[in-house]
């Protein structure tokens, strides 16, 4: 189904734009919260093998992303657009392979359907400006998927060069080291590979280079592996039916009923077209797409979940969106492939495919994506304490978050010369740690709770509570000190 027409280079290089602008624009809008700061801490220490230590090995990831943005930050600095480039980048490289793995794979139009829809998605966007992994692993699944196919799609008679071998190792070692989802794409890959090679009775040699290769390079991280789920992560809730159409939810920028109906469409329209122009039966109809890459997309948009849920019943949870980004290009193309069957009624006109892209535009510029704060606001907790006080000898500042640094790095970029002194959990822990923290002036930066009653609620034996402020994740109290009764 591959055909060699080349598309206008004008609109290549419009979606380019389009997905930059998109993914560039307000970089640094939102507040780096948790995960970012951790990538950031795990970076600035003074090694490559404590930022792989703390970064990974006391984590629960592997390390390439910790080890990559070690040496980033070294060049480029720790500010918040430097911290999220790559992963912008990453994002823009993903549009354009996925139109060379929709055009290798079906039609230049395919292609680009699928490039365009990957600008516009909300939730590529969304991991294209994070100090994340994620938004590496959505080009490396793309990207490696694309190598892939190029290798199966040649006939018995021409040989895999040594470049194509060697660049299929690179992405299944970089996937494997970037992300645990990373490696069970990879899984996911060299196994559709080996059934591909199965049904056309074509050498092995290519296919066993790549895999003993992959895993021979892998097996140096296979220790950490282990140690690292017998820790486990309990922030994860256990899965559910309601959590599994949660995640499809999101991959389809939460409009599952409208995708699942215009895959149908999609199906509906081939089924019709194939009978009345091509004088198919509905037999051959079927037979058709039993032999093209349909049935491969469909298993790329759906193994891998059912892959996620046996983990997370048999070992630990794993159900999350971020995870199964892996997905999202097999959603993608699913989708373009019914456009295109839609859209050949419409004589080929992209009026669909307009559509859907202008509400992806409104989405992300109707509901103020680029200006409404959703992460946790670290940066904007920071600025109200600096705001509160001009001498910091006489305050001190006690958080909840997962290490002091987290706070300290806005502190820093503020230029501000106040510190976190203490780091805790629960709000015991803060409360003997604002005691103790014996300064005129004390605030505590509270982890939001889920209940809104008892937001607000803390108090520190020994001081007055004079200010609360609330903002997304956190509460800040100000707290100062009671005068001694004469």
């Amino acid at each position: 189904m591959h055909q060699n027409n080349h598309p206008p280079l004008a609109i290549l290089i419009l979606i380019g734009l389009v997905a930059g602008g998109l993914r560039l624009y307000g970089l640094d809008v939102q507040s780096l919260w948790h995960d970012e700061l951790f990538s950031w801490y795990s970076s600035q220490l003074d090694s490559l093998s404590l930022a792989v230590d703390f970064g990974a090995s006391q984590d629960v990831h592997p390390p390439g992303f910790v080890a990559f943005l070690y040496f980033w930050r070294s060049v480029f600095g720790d500010s918040e657009a430097a911290l999220r480039l790559p992963s912008a980048i990453a994002g823009i490289a993903s549009c354009w392979w996925i139109y060379r793995l929709g055009k290798r794979w079906f039609s230049t139009r395919i292609g680009l359907t699928s490039a365009t829809l990957l600008s516009v998605s909300s939730m590529a966007i969304y991991f294209s400006q994070e100090a994340r992994a994620y938004s590496f692993v959505l080009l490396g699944t793309v990207a490696l998927a694309e190598r892939t196919l190029e290798v199966t799609q040649r006939q018995t008679s021409e040989p895999v060069s040594k470049g194509q071998i060697s660049l299929l190792v690179i992405l299944c070692i970089a996937l494997s080291y970037l992300h645990y989802f990373g490696l069970l794409f990879v899984a996911f890959t060299l196994a559709s590979w080996g059934l591909t090679l199965l049904r056309k009775q074509v050498g092995w040699r290519p296919w066993i280079i790549v895999t003993g290769l992959s895993v021979a390079a892998y097996l140096p991280w296979a220790n950490q592996v282990f140690s690292q789920v017998d820790r486990g992560k309990v922030w994860i809730p256990e899965v559910t039916l309601s959590r599994i159409v949660d995640v499809y939810a999101s991959l389809a920028q939460q409009q599952l009923i409208p995708v699942i109906c215009l895959w149908l469409a999609g199906a509906l329209c081939g089924w019709a077209w194939a009978l009345r122009n091509q004088k198919q039966t509905t037999t051959e109809w079927l037979q058709t797409v039993r032999r093209s890459p349909v049935l491969w997309i469909l298993a790329w948009a759906s193994i891998p979940m059912l892959a996620t849920v046996a983990i997370s019943k048999a070992v630990l949870p794993v159900l999350t969106d971020r995870n199964l980004i892996i997905m999202l290009p097999g959603m993608i193309l699913l989708t373009s492939l019914s456009l295109e069957s839609i859209e050949r009624w419409l004589k080929g006109r992209p009026v669909m495919t307009t559509i859907i892209v202008v509400l992806g535009l409104g989405e992300l510029f109707g509901t103020r994506y680029y200006e409404q704060p959703t992460k946790w606001q670290y940066r904007a907790v920071v600025a109200s304490v600096i705001d509160q006080t001009n001498d910091h000898n006489s305050i001190a500042m006690v958080s909840g978050a997962w290490h002091p640094s987290y706070f300290n790095y806005y502190f820093k970029l503020r230029k501000s010369e106040i510190r976190v002194t203490a780091s805790g959990k629960g709000m015991k822990q803060l409360r003997r740690q604002a005691q103790a923290a014996g300064a005129p002036t004390v605030f505590v930066a509270a982890p939001a709770g889920k209940r809104p009653r008892k937001r607000g609620q803390l108090q520190v034996s020994g001081y007055t509570r004079t200010k609360v402020e609330n903002f997304i994740g956190w509460d800040l109290y100000r707290f100062s000190k009671k005068e001694p009764l004469d």
